[in-house]
């Protein structure tokens, strides 16, 4: 079986979204994300931005015609850094894959580098069977550096935002500042609870009313599934916080309800992060500055994964 960081069935980014990778590691037997079929469409923007990729593939898509650009949405990769992975002697940035007829990609490259080596050519050097934009190092258009949709303008590389625009890309959503628990500015101290320390096995159903679930500096001795529908909270945003915690496998399965899920400075020593069901409008997923140890074909998987 294939391995990746990220296991996908049919993944689509659409309605103006964007799902960007960034400033990340990734040292793989394979893929850093495997998915049967990859649509960006509504506009939508696909980033691959200052990352190590030390893996055969970064985006692996097993349906050749399953990777689709449609509405003038955009892939952009910038400053990446692509070698070998642990078992291979090659490295692409995605499978051989020809767009269908109704699809035209808008691809741009920037300044990224190959086994050491600046990449010339997309096709030869990164297996982009399609035509991709390269601009030099140093060179920004709004297309290729902005969420072109909430951007109104860019002074040298810096993007200047319009109304809906957040951070130096002028990105849909915000996105956090610093790492840690996401915010719950008008949550009371007894809708969230926070577990400090200590070894945990199991997590309790959330009393009625409650909003989430904090844990800092928790080790967690066996593999965890936190089951939104258990939360009474209409028309709340719910928070899930793991912060600088020791997993064993972790599962959320999402009931519609808009959630905010944060695991930072973490370390998954075995088992998997999944995430399943139905996330509601404006949720956010943030995994970062974690270690992902794992003997599984996945470190990271969405099973029937849907924001809603």
């Amino acid at each position: 079986m294939y391995e990746g960081a990220c296991v996908f069935g049919d993944v689509v980014v659409a309605g103006g979204s964007v799902l960007q990778i960034m400033s990340s590691t990734f040292r793989l037997g394979f893929a850093m994300l495997i998915a049967t079929t990859l649509t960006v469409a509504g506009g939508s923007w696909l980033v691959h931005r200052d990352n190590e990729f030390r893996t055969a593939y970064i985006v692996y898509v097993t349906n050749y015609y399953g990777m689709v650009f449609r509405d003038r949405s955009v892939w952009s990769i910038l400053d990446n850094n692509l070698t070998y992975g642990s078992y291979s002697t090659f490295t692409c940035m995605t499978t051989k894959w020809s767009p269908p007829s109704d699809s035209r990609p808008i691809i741009y490259g920037v300044c990224n580098e190959v086994i050491g080596s600046p990449v010339t050519d997309y096709q030869d050097d990164l297996n982009i069977w399609t035509p991709v934009t390269v601009l030099d190092c140093g060179a920004c258009t709004v297309d290729a550096v902005c969420f072109a949709a909430r951007t109104s303008s860019i002074s040298g590389c810096e993007c200047v935002c319009a109304a809906g625009g957040y951070g130096d890309t002028c990105l849909p959503a915000a996105v956090p500042d610093g790492l840690g628990p996401l915010p719950l500015p008008d949550a009371r101290d007894t809708e969230v609870r926070c577990v400090h320390g200590g070894s945990i096995s199991s997590v309790d159903v959330p009393d009625p009313g409650m909003r989430g679930l904090c844990f800092v500096n928790v080790t967690f001795t066996a593999a965890i599934v936190l089951d939104l529908l258990y939360f009474t909270a209409p028309q709340q945003t719910l928070n899930i916080t793991l912060l600088q915690c020791v997993l064993v496998g972790l599962s959320i399965r999402g009931s519609v309800a808009r959630v905010h899920v944060s695991v930072t400075f973490s370390m998954l020593d075995s088992g998997a992060l999944e995430f399943e069901g139905d996330f509601g409008v404006s949720s956010q997923i943030l995994v970062a500055g974690s270690t992902l140890l794992t003997t599984s074909s996945h470190a990271i998987l969405f099973v029937k994964f849907f924001l809603v």
